[in-house]
């Protein structure tokens, strides 16, 4: 029989190519892939470089919709873009939570860059960015226009043509709205804005923008948040969705991640300040704190810095051209600095909003200095809970917190504001000082509108002005207990890894040794019947002229001795069963009952 040659040879070679496909390892997944949806983004990899280019131009605006979008470590993520591109805004429609732990940048052009990922976002400790402008990121279901008039849906088709000038707010179409992680060093130019935006939001990383704003929101499932200022999150509005409005229109076949499933789940970073222990408890590592899987909680135990940094006069130019350094040394350039810095300019620290339904500060540092004049902070809302900031219903700082909000040179020290709707726990330390020139003590409030407890440490004074305020303006006001024991109340607001002394013995099997290991602290899990808002002590400790408030009554139970004035403000009574002693100063004493 004649052999077919030709025949035998091509069955050889296709068992050769076949068998060397099923040796070879599977092919690594990209990590990050356009979505098939008509939006025309493309991704191409150079090297460790993903070029995103392509999307949907409208405007001065451009979209791109991913079906993943992920950054592994030591990798870039390129948002190449025209010089009249104003704002970047990307979707991810695939159903998973996008990991970040590598560079994120913009290319050719000074836009601001929106990311939404309904499922969840992490950023792990190596993220970083090189973002020219303003950074915003989200777990939301849309992104409004025109007065939220139009969206930028996370799921289906979107009207483009429509999506144009800023966003103007942030829709969340889901009951439980995904979660946002950052262990990273997420860093902008001076006076830029830096917002993270989802159901559960813990920072245990860096944020940074020199005289900028920055953001951690949580919100619940089914609210609209409204942006009172264009392109800036200075102010959240938020409104719940009714039945109707939760449809309209929108299809959301996304189930978001769990917090647990966030940190766990990701190939290229987990999370290493937040893990899952054995009981399945998620805990905040650095200080031993639990973490509920809740929306609206907020939580912030990293750094976040908005100060204009003391820097030496500089020689070459106007002061918007001092330049700045980050902590590692390296230069932040910007033609103009200060132009948009959170307070107007004129080197002032910048403005920190830390809100939710739930909010807790826990070994963190938050730094709004500026050189002529301290920034703002506002941690569960502003001033006696008014304006068009959400409020919290549960505020907690530990002892281990820090809130500076300094003037260095000449000018008033800043503003802060720490506020609950209902029990707020603080045993943090705050600091508004005036200039080390000229300037008076800035503004603090502490309070909650329904219970306050106070144990921790604040100081407004100036050294060649006037000492600023500090006002507790809670419904009822009390200092020092029935027994003037006040020490009940250091014990209930002291959390830190250090000082936990809640522990709980586990016996190894065979019974030879057994291994003491604490307990995770829950910060909202307070005494909501504690009787002591401060201690005489602690009051007699702050540095600044203080006022109480009590919309009911004013008791005092303890001897306050004090160099500072002190005034009381009862909607109903003040009952004075102690002294008030401000003879070791030029304190005076103001009742008004």
């Amino acid at each position: 029989m004649k052999t077919n040659i030709l025949e035998s040879y091509s069955i050889t070679a296709l068992t050769i190519i076949l068998g060397s496909l099923a040796a070879a390892p599977p092919a690594k997944s990209q990590p990050i892939t356009p979505a098939n949806d008509g939006t025309g983004t493309t991704v191409n990899q150079n090297s460790n470089q993903f070029n995103i280019q392509g999307g949907t131009q409208s405007g001065a605006n451009l979209f791109h919709s991913f079906d993943k979008f992920n950054v592994p470590t030591n990798q870039t993520a390129n948002f190449l873009t025209t010089p009249d591109t104003q704002n970047i805004l990307g979707r991810v429609t695939g159903g998973n939570a996008s990991y970040i732990n590598g560079l994120i940048q913009v290319l050719g052009s000074n836009s601001n860059l929106f990311l939404m990922n309904p499922a969840g976002i992490m950023f792990g400790p190596n993220a970083s960015l090189n973002i020219p402008a303003s950074f915003s990121v989200t777990t939301a279901t849309g992104i409004g226009f025109d007065n939220n008039n139009y969206w930028f849906k996370a799921m289906g088709t979107n009207d483009y043509s429509n999506l144009v000038g800023n966003p103007s707010g942030y829709r969340f179409n889901v009951s439980n709205p995904g979660a946002i992680v950052n262990e990273g060093n997420l860093s902008l130019n001076p006076g830029e804005n830096l917002t993270l935006l989802g159901g559960t939001v813990i920072n245990t990383g860096e944020l940074s923008t020199a005289g900028g704003n920055i953001t951690v929101a949580a919100v619940e499932g089914g609210s609209v948040l409204r942006i009172s200022q264009p392109g800036y999150l200075l102010s959240l509005e938020v409104e719940t969705l009714d039945a109707t409005s939760l449809q309209n229109g929108e299809n959301i076949s996304i189930t978001p991640l769990s917090l647990a499933r966030l940190l766990t789940g990701g190939e290229i970073a987990q999370a290493t300040s937040v893990i899952v222990n054995a009981n399945g408890e998620i805990v905040l590592t650095d200080s031993n704190t639990l973490v509920a899987n809740t929306p609206g909680d907020a939580i912030v135990s990293g750094s976040i810095n908005v100060s204009i940094p003391p820097n030496p006069p500089y020689e070459g130019g106007d002061m918007n051209s001092i330049p700045l350094f980050n902590k590692d040394g390296r230069a932040i350039e910007s033609s103009s600095p200060f132009n948009k810095g959170g307070q107007g300019g004129s080197n002032t620290g910048g403005q920190v909003n830390v809100l939710g339904s739930r909010v807790a500060l826990l070994n963190s540092n938050i730094n709004a200095d500026g050189l002529n004049g301290g920034g703002t902070v506002l941690i569960g809302g502003d001033f006696q809970g008014n304006g068009i900031v959400p409020n919290s219903q549960q505020t907690f700082v530990n002892n281990n917190s820090f809130i500076s909000a300094d003037t260095i040179t000449n000018g008033d020290g800043g503003r802060v504001i720490i506020w609950s709707d209902g029990i707020t726990d603080f045993a943090g330390n705050i600091s508004a000082k005036g200039g080390e020139n000229s300037g008076d003590g800035g503004f603090v409030e502490v309070s909650g509108k329904e219970e306050l407890i106070f144990n921790g440490n604040v100081d407004v004074s100036a050294a060649f002005g006037n000492p600023g305020t500090i006002l507790l303006d809670p419904e009822n006001v009390t200092v020092g207990d029935e027994t003037s024991d006040s020490e009940t109340l250091k014990d209930n607001s002291e959390v830190s890894a250090t000082e936990n002394t809640d522990s709980q013995t586990t016996e190894n099997s065979d019974n030879s040794d057994t291994t003491e290991t604490e307990t995770p602290i829950d910060p909202f899990a307070q005494d909501e019947n504690a009787d002591v808002t401060i201690s005489a002590e602690n009051l007699g400790e702050l540095s600044g002229d203080v006022i109480l408030l009590a919309d009911n009554d004013i008791t005092i139970n303890e001897k306050i001795e004090t160099d500072s004035s002190v005034e009381l403000k009862a909607g109903r009574s003040i009952n004075i069963n102690a002294d008030i002693d401000t003879s070791v100063g030029n304190g005076n004493i103001d009742l008004f009952g």
